[in-house]
């Protein structure tokens, strides 16, 4: 067992976590016992990393929610206008 903590390891650790890899897939990947990992998910690094990670996903689902929004009403206005030169077309 390491004697200190390894801020990298447990964040790639987090990260791989937080987008689905199992703790025991990820002990076999950074070699480490899946304990170990029981253990990092307690530490303020990887509880702070998480977070960041959540808020990060959070932005970009709200941004993507905007731009489907802006698509949205720019294909009503487009709409509109072909409407409306259709009907300047008719007269």
């Amino acid at each position: 067992m390491p004697k200190r903590l390894k801020p990298k390891k447990i964040c790639e650790a987090c990260r791989l976590h937080f987008y689905g890899d199992s703790l025991t897939d990820i002990a076999v990947l950074l070699d480490v016992a899946k304990t170990t990992l029981t253990r990092w998910r307690k530490t303020d690094i990887w509880q702070d990393y998480e977070a960041k990670l959540l808020d990060e996903w959070h932005q970009q689902q709200h941004a993507e929610a905007n731009t489907s929004s802006e698509q949205i009403t720019m294909n009503k206005l487009t709409e509109n206008l072909d409407h409306e030169t259709e009907v300047e077309t008719i007269k």
